[in-house]
């Protein structure tokens, strides 16, 4: 289950600001071409024909960067940055600040033969994750990528002032797996009127109230072996996650009944229509290679074809879309139905 704990935090950009004579830079680039010093060179850059941006490779004060600067000679506009403790940061940049498309590799962390790896894929805003995105924990046994052997958690959904507020929530241990859909509260625990949850080791859907991440009540869909539907039921359950009450199928109004399993399995067909599990871990590659590769060439920058292909990168994590679909296929009218009480 999700543990905010688990969130670290990004380097400061401030840690990654770097000294030159501006005037100095101006004027070599302009007489010829190139301005080179030990672990510097800056040119400039033919992407954007009316504004002044540099290109710059820089490895100084123990990181580096790769990417587009502007007449301020600040990271602007798309580049690449390796921070000294191995985080890695690449995409939109606005006046020194992280902000629009971009993702957040923290370092990975290798422990007894496992390799730990945790990414923010999403939207800046002023430094801070906002807006929408996707968070990723993998742990995978070292020299390994596969999807089948990788342990998964992850969100997508709405992000606001670095605080997760809406979306889903995605747990797989082996071949259990786990689905989130609903609200968070200001500390990050599951809370919702009406949030939807998925388990695949009973097949079951449950719909109703959670708060801080225990079910207070609500509604229970169980399926066959075949992946029918077996039959519904509501329960309540105490502060503890005691089950204090237990109200059968046809104990329920039949039209609110029906509604109720109508919602139900079309959350349950809609997440396994997306497959959002291994199209998540695929992101994660993608990115991953990305870093290790494509973006790392400082020659990138000008390639009319490699360059708008890693834009498009990364705006990618909307690629995930079980999240939005939800939102439009879910109706928040009128789910709480009668109970017949005999």
């Amino acid at each position: 289950m999700m543990d905010t704990e688990k969130m670290r935090k990004e380097v400061s950009t401030e840690e990654c600001s770097f000294e030159v004579d501006k005037e100095e830079v101006k004027l070599k680039i302009h007489s010829s071409g190139t301005y080179t010093e030990p672990g510097l060179t800056l040119q400039k850059w033919e992407g954007d024909k009316g504004s002044e941006y540099y290109l710059v490779s820089a490895e100084k004060n123990n990181f580096s960067y790769r990417g587009i600067l502007n007449s301020k000679f600040q990271r602007h506009n798309y580049g690449l940055n390796i921070y000294t403790n191995g985080d890695v940061y690449f995409g939109n940049y606005d006046n020194d600040f992280r902000d629009k498309h971009g993702a957040y590799l923290f370092a990975p962390v290798k422990e007894d033969g496992y390799v730990y790896s945790e990414m923010y894929f999403g939207l800046w805003k002023d430094n801070m994750k906002d807006h929408h995105g996707i968070y990723t924990w993998i742990k995978q046994k070292e020299g390994t990528s596969d999807f089948d052997n990788a342990e998964l958690d992850a969100f997508v959904g709405d992000i606001q002032y670095e605080n997760m507020k809406r979306g889903c929530y995605f747990s797989k241990i082996n071949n259990n797996y786990y689905i989130y859909y609903g609200s968070f509260d200001i500390s990050g625990y599951k809370t919702d009127n009406r949030a939807f949850i998925y388990d695949n080791q009973k097949d079951r859907v449950f719909c109703g109230k959670i708060f801080k991440d225990k079910i207070v009540n609500g509604y229970l869909m169980f399926h066959e072996a075949d992946g029918n539907f077996l039959t519904l039921i509501y329960v309540e359950f105490d502060e503890n996650q005691n089950l204090i009450k237990t109200v059968r199928m046809e104990d329920i109004d039949q039209a609110d009944r029906n509604k109720k399993i109508d919602e139900m399995a079309k959350f349950r067909t809609l997440i396994f229509e997306e497959e959002c599990f291994m199209k998540i871990h695929q992101k994660w590659k993608e990115v991953k290679n990305a870093v290790e590769n494509d973006i790392k060439n400082e020659n990138v920058y000008n390639d009319e074809i490699i360059f708008p292909k890693l834009m498009k990168l990364t705006a990618s994590y909307n690629d995930i879309t079980l999240f939005r679909n939800l939102e439009k296929l879910l109706t928040k009218k009128n789910f709480w139905g009668k109970i017949i009480e005999k």
